[in-house]
């Protein structure tokens, strides 16, 4: 994965719609400026969230910038590895 953070669904839509608190729209704006990364399900996650017009044009502009990851069955075993490794 390339530099930069990896976002998160919830907090796309909240940026889009301008629902973070200030100081939170402040870092976001300099996160999606220097470059971000989404993984595919989070691509999906956001273009399947059922905003207003203008926002799911938002959330779509903004989604063209991010660098698209896209995982495989290797990356999805690794969560339930972890988890099962501390039972």
């Amino acid at each position: 994965m390339g530099q930069g953070f990896l976002m998160d669904t919830n907090a796309v839509i909240d940026y889009c719609g301008g629902k973070l608190p200030d100081a939170a729209m402040q870092k976001m704006h300099g996160i999606t400026d220097s470059g971000f990364n989404i993984s595919a399900v989070i691509k999906i996650e956001v273009l399947g969230f059922n905003g207003p017009p203008g926002d799911m044009q938002k959330l779509e502009s903004l989604l063209s910038l991010a660098d698209l990851h896209y995982i495989d069955d290797a990356v999805i075993q690794k969560p339930s590895n972890c988890v099962n490794q501390r039972k």
